[in-house]
């Protein structure tokens, strides 16, 4: 029997409709871009793509300075902007597109500084930044403070997002010189402190004491429609809180918790407090000329 050319027709068209690829699995995911613009260590860059992968609702791509004129924004929910230098990220951003970023946000997207990037996001007397999570940065000149795997601890909103941990009194990632905060006066955004820095961080640079300690160590606050996440450590740097950036990234959207893989979590691989002392940065810096030049 000879079917009529209709029915023959939506056969052929119900073929290419099952045989097309899916889309939706791509454009349901969360998009999230990483700043690779001159100032940011690249090492930081990596680190902050490979946390995002991390969560399967996720895709993340790289992006510098020319894309985000040429409006990539428009295609992101979210942008982080990693550890480096805060100063060098400003000046390459410039100020057409620190207002982009701001816009972005303004408008509903998603902003999470790391290190660096949340002094950019700061709001820091006679310091190139953007204002846009209600903090300034104190003891700048002591920026070079010191580094190594430092601890924190929770409160109660932080227990909230960060469930997976809300047990331990102690969490330990790494810290590089990150900002001291405190609340920028007469700023009109209020920030919430979801994590608080324990480490009394002096090691180096003639950086005083009892100052790091006691201050934020995560910070959220909202931004026009859009949210911001400021981190003062790294824990993308860090061997199992990695997954603590896309949960960040998430925050900033307003997105629920996502689970990830047992073998992700494990906060029990740095258990203590690790600061590099003057004797270990001179070892350091011996191992540092061996590697590169031989023994």
């Amino acid at each position: 029997m000879k079917l009529p050319n209709r029915i023959l027709l939506l056969f052929a068209l119900l073929l290419f409709v099952q045989c097309a690829p899916s889309t939706s699995t791509q454009t349901d995911k969360m998009r999230v871009g990483v700043f690779e613009g001159h100032g940011g260590s690249q090492t930081c860059i990596w680190e902050a793509v490979a946390a995002i992968k991390l969560d399967g609702e996720m895709t993340v791509r790289t992006i510098t300075t020319a894309d985000i004129a040429n409006n990539v924004l428009d295609e992101l929910d979210a942008i982080i902007i990693p550890g480096g230098g805060g100063s060098r990220q400003y000046l390459n951003l410039g100020a057409e597109n620190q207002q982009r970023i701001k816009e972005f946000v303004a408008r509903g997207g998603g902003a999470v500084g790391i290190c660096a990037g949340a002094y950019l996001f700061s709001n820091t007397p006679e310091y190139s930044c953007m204002q846009l999570n209600g903090a300034q940065a104190i003891d700048i000149e002591h920026d070079n403070r010191g580094h190594g795997i430092a601890k924190f601890t929770l409160t109660e909103a932080g227990k909230e997002l960060f469930p997976e941990v809300a047990e331990l009194d102690t969490l330990y990632v790494m810290y590089y010189e990150g900002p001291v905060f405190i609340p920028a006066e007469g700023d009109s955004i209020q920030y919430e402190t979801l994590a608080i820095m324990e480490s009394d961080v002096h090691e180096e640079g003639n950086a005083p004491a009892n100052m790091t300690n006691d201050k934020p160590f995560f910070t959220t606050n909202q931004y026009g429609e859009g949210r911001v996440f400021s981190c003062i450590a790294h824990p993308e740097a860090t061997p199992g809180m990695m997954w603590m950036i896309p949960r960040m990234v998430r925050w900033t959207l307003n997105k629920p918790i996502a689970g990830y893989a047992e073998n992700v979590i494990d906060p029990t691989i740095f258990n203590q407090e690790i600061l590099m002392s003057i004797p270990d940065l001179r070892q350091e810096s011996r191992y540092f000329r061996t590697f590169l030049y031989g023994a």
